[in-house]
């Protein structure tokens, strides 16, 4: 008899029982084994396959002997098939023992040793979980977390029974030849499910990475669905119109605020707060409100939560949703003083103060902020910045850092420079210093546009800390008063002319602000030679470069 192909004469050297029981079942393997006595086929070598002929049937064997065929009518493995290749694989282990000269292992041993199931930990996982679906996956995530993995064998083949199915999977190579107990020849739940085990199992993937990559999705179909209820929401307003609108609509705004609140979507939230204020400020009739102003927020609402919606990639997903906390990293030991602080209230419902230290051998800005949430704070009297506990293990409260030297140990900073209040960093006084003293002559700007070609690379967005500036200006012209907009407006100018516009609006949050302002220049009436210093934060707008004051130190350098 010819010699089978090498590809077939492998395929069958592999078939052990455990195998053909996979490919079959149990009961077609003892019928191939008892239709053996007298089989005597007629076989024909064509390629890489064999032709068994024998009582009017035609089998063909294939290296991949899943896809062996029958001319009977049956489908998948059957009796003829089965006998076919027990009958082939005799005959194959008879020539190798003629061929070698000695007796080789069993076949199952030799099959130990031979099989390779890179096919199976190739398999494609991403597949798997489509197959599964987000709520099957979700929950085999689960029970392999709490119950651990299934019982796997590895023979031949791998044996896995699912016990909360229940069904037994028997994994071939190639995969498409696995087997299920449930009878399904295309890739069933069960047959996937048992693929992810095995994976995990040999530690082609992790348990905890699958649970939380479900974890994740699950949580991005929840905020898609979050997402398409703004975009309704916004998308009603535009077809009632504003006029049209009841003042309940602020209420819906913070609804819909604090559902993205819950679900971690802070950059809708702060938007949908910030678009209640606006409206809320439409309905008191106050002049601060501007239709260019709400619509505007409206529409970058209505194009983050669309966007959201049809996010496919992870990272763009977390960059539209955004994040609650800063990333903070260590940094290395800081020499600081407190030059400065601001209050901020946000229409997006939080308030807080922002401290702003010079750190004195880098020259340059670190922000610490204190912050609360105030969405259903009651009116009253707000307690002042300066009253806020000291962080950093320093006893007593923020107001009694100014003038202080500290040294910084075990200190976190965000890249934009924003320091944290962690429990491990530990602040020390060294002494007192003034801040004329701790801010060098090239940071101190008296020529504005020499500080304008320092900063117009963090216009219009950079981080704060890069766009506080300290000017000393030398002169200043009368203050100007916008009724229409309702802006204080004071102009400060350096050696040159040139000019640096301070404002501020008239609101309720600057009460203490516009104070301070009107104060210092009553003072320059009475002192128009007075060396100040502006500590602020400078930006362009209207094609002009201006300042939001944050302090004024009046006698800079302690001169009059």
């Amino acid at each position: 008899m010819e010699q089978f192909p090498e590809g077939l004469r492998a395929a069958l050297a592999r078939a052990d029982e455990d195998y053909l029981t996979g490919l079959s079942n149990k009961g077609t393997v003892n019928r191939g084994k008892k239709d053996l006595q007298g089989y005597s086929p007629l076989v024909r070598i064509q390629g890489e396959e064999a032709v068994l002929e024998f009582g009017g049937e035609t089998c063909t064997l294939r290296p991949s002997l899943g896809d062996s065929t029958c001319t009977c009518p049956s489908r998948g493995i059957c009796r003829h098939l089965m006998t076919a290749i027990l009958w082939a694989r005799e005959q194959a282990a008879d020539r190798e023992k003629e061929k070698q000269g000695e007796e080789s292992g069993k076949p199952e041993e030799e099959a130990e040793k031979k099989t390779d199931f890179s096919p199976l930990l190739d398999y494609p996982a991403d597949k798997l979980k489509k197959i599964l679906g987000p709520r099957k996956l979700g929950s085999l995530a689960a029970r392999i977390q709490s119950q651990g993995l299934p019982e796997m064998r590895e023979t031949s083949i791998v044996t896995v029974k699912l016990s909360w199915e229940p069904a037994n999977v028997r994994l071939l190579v190639p995969v498409e030849h696995s087997a299920c107990s449930c009878h399904s020849r295309q890739m069933c739940v069960h047959k996937a499910q048992a693929l992810l085990c095995y994976q995990i199992w040999k530690g082609k993937i992790s348990a905890d990475a699958l649970l939380q990559e479900q974890q994740e999705e699950d949580g991005q179909e929840e905020i898609k669905g979050i997402a398409d209820q703004v975009c309704r929401l916004v998308s009603e307003q535009f077809q009632t119109g504003i006029s049209r609108l009841p003042d309940s609509v602020c209420d819906h705004m913070e609804q819909m605020a604090a559902l993205c609140h819950s679900r971690q979507i802070p950059n809708l939230e702060r938007e949908l707060r910030t678009a209640a204020g606006v409206y809320r400020r439409y309905f008191s009739r106050i002049a601060a409100y501007r239709d260019e102003e709400l619509l505007r927020l409206l529409a970058g609402i209505y194009r983050r939560a669309r966007e959201l919606t049809c996010a496919g990639d992870e990272k763009e997903f977390q960059k539209l949703a955004g994040s609650f906390r800063t990333e903070y990293g260590p940094c290395p030991a800081l020499t600081l003083t407190l030059l400065g602080e601001r209050e901020f209230h946000g229409d997006s419902g939080y308030a807080g103060v922002i401290y702003y230290f010079w750190e004195m051998n880098r020259q340059q800005f670190y922000t610490y902020t204190w912050v609360r949430p105030v969405f259903y704070d009651q009116p009253g009297r707000r307690k002042h910045a300066g009253y806020h506990p000291a962080p950093w293990q320093l006893e007593g409260e923020m107001g009694t850092l100014y003038e202080k030297k500290l040294e910084l140990q075990g200190g976190r900073a965000s890249s934009d420079r924003r320091l944290s209040s962690s429990e491990q960093s530990r602040a020390v006084i060294l002494g007192m210093v003034k801040p004329w003293e701790s801010v060098c002559a090239l940071k101190q700007y008296e020529d504005f546009e020499k500080m304008f070609q320092e900063k117009r690379s963090f216009f219009p967005d950079g981080p704060e800390a890069d766009r506080v500036v300290l000017v000393i200006p030398k002169g200043y012209r009368k203050q100007e008063y916008d009724k229409i907009r309702q802006v204080f407006r004071l102009i400060l100018l350096d050696g040159q002319g040139r000019s640096l516009v301070l404002e501020v609006k008239y609101r309720k949050e600057e009460e203490r602000v516009v104070s301070t302002l009107e104060q210092f220049v009553r003072s320059l009436e009475k002192e128009p030679d007075m060396r100040a210093a502006v500590l602020g934060i400078c930006y362009v707008e209207e094609g002009r470069l201006k300042l939001y004051p944050i302090e004024i130190y009046r006698n800079w350098g302690g001169r009059g």
